[in-house]
């Protein structure tokens, strides 16, 4: 599981993770993308640093938090390039987007929430669904995120996004006034 060890061992292991689950990306992709390996480790280092939750604590932070985060610094370093030009090209920025966003829904599927409160630790054992509308209109605003001003919407929509698919999981509602 991604995102969950907060230590330098973790880390080590979000890297292979995400190397890993980018040769399985990269071999759908209709063009040639190259990843600058170089940069995933100050991704992965960056956003455990000063984590934007309470004292920085990222070992506390939700799944969300910790996906988000990732998503953010991800889109913003950017390491995946294009090395071959060609009409049918996806845009780096959606490529991008598209990867961070495929990893973080990977690492929420699984994931544990601790109580609220003291309620019950939950587990988001559905995956995350999406309309093909709704994944679209996802990657193009991520496209442009930076962790800095994107990262508190980020979080809310991935914590949305995983309540749709494991509504057992939410807190409970209230009515909007």
């Amino acid at each position: 599981m991604l995102f969950v060890d907060p230590s330098r061992d973790g880390a080590k292991r979000d890297e292979v993770t995400i190397l890993s689950m980018w040769t399985g990306f990269s071999a759908q992709l209709p063009d040639k993308y190259a990843i600058h390996e170089f940069e995933i480790a100050p991704i992965v280092h960056g956003m455990r640093t000063d984590f934007p939750y309470e004292n920085g604590d990222f070992e506390k932070a939700s799944p969300f938090k910790k996906a988000a985060n990732f998503t953010c610094y991800w889109v913003a370093a950017s390491p995946i390039v294009s090395y071959q030009a060609t009409p049918t090209r996806i845009p780096e920025s959606e490529i991008n987007a598209t990867f961070a966003f495929t990893v973080s829904m990977r690492s929420l599927h699984g994931a544990k929430l601790l109580g609220h409160k003291g309620g019950p630790t939950r587990v988001l054992a559905n995956p995350i669904e999406l309309s093909e509308h709704s994944y679209l209109d996802i990657i193009d605003a991520l496209r442009v995120i930076t962790p800095r001003d994107s990262f508190n919407l980020v979080t809310v929509l991935y914590e949305q996004l995983a309540y749709k698919s494991n509504p057992d999981c939410q807190y409970q509602t209230h009515p909007i006034v």
